[in-house]
């Protein structure tokens, strides 16, 4: 999804609340975070189903699905690279946000947006010279915006780019403010655009993501016996390879 040089570059937290608070994505974060999330809804829905077979009601199993942290994520992203000069307002990336296609399954609540790019400023700076290679007085910057099916649209930065660096920098947000998530649902759409003022600036990217982590309950009125009957159906037979052997070969 990067190619060459953005796929190995460190990843740079940014506050969701302070965009002028960044430093490096360590591990103790990552822990607390679903940044790369590979549960599919039929291996959701299939555990979900098991633990009812077993004699668990509806309501408890959802409570460990809840805890055990069963979540999906929709994603969007693009490795275009895109630049333009300022004034500039360049939407690069959009995620509409779809309905659950899982029979069985139900959108409990969003959980993060999540919000990731590689990219850099113009790379010089012809005024206060002691701010460059800061995030201070960038005027090259990324926004979200988040427009629920109502028409309410929310704006906010998700990144400033590192000022005066003809390097590109990798950034991830990570949003879990309830204002942002509470207009979270079917038919939100998120974008992000490049943003660009005054004379001289300019934005550059190179890869863009948004992903929309949500966690999932069974519905009420599931047939657990014949989901788990439908997965066995479908499932390929197991078999195993016996390895080749000159010493004793069957004919």
């Amino acid at each position: 999804m990067f190619r060459g040089e953005p796929r190995s570059l460190p990843i740079w937290l940014v506050d969701a609340d302070d965009v002028s608070r960044v430093e490096p994505l360590a591990p103790a974060l990552t822990a607390r975070m679903h940044l790369n999330n590979l549960q599919s809804a039929p291996e959701i829905l299939e555990i979900g189903c098991l633990l009812v077979l077993w004699g668990l009601p509806v309501d408890l199993v959802n409570a460990i699905l809840d805890t055990a942290g069963a979540v999906l994520e929709c994603r969007e992203e693009s490795d275009a690279t895109l630049y333009g000069r300022a004034p500039l307002n360049l939407e690069c990336l959009r995620l509409d946000v779809p309905a659950m296609d899982c029979d069985g399954l139900e959108i409990l609540r969003p959980v993060a947006v999540i919000l990731e790019t590689v990219s850099r400023d113009q790379g010089w700076a012809s005024d206060a010279p002691e701010l460059n290679n800061s995030y201070v007085g960038c005027h090259s910057w990324i926004e979200y915006h988040v427009q629920n099916v109502l028409g309410h649209d929310l704006v906010r930065t998700s990144c400033a780019n590192f000022r005066a660096c003809e390097h590109y920098h990798r950034h991830l947000t990570y949003v879990t403010a309830h204002d942002v998530l509470s207009l979270v649902a079917p038919g939100t759409s998120i974008a992000l655009r490049l943003r660009a003022q005054y004379g001289g600036w300019s934005n550059h990217i190179q890869y863009a993501r948004i992903s929309v982590v949500a966690s999932v309950a069974l519905r009420e009125d599931v047939d657990a016996r014949a989901v788990l009957a439908a997965v066995t159906l479908n499932r390929p037979p197991f078999t195993v390879d016996a390895p080749a052997s000159s010493a004793c070969v069957l004919m």
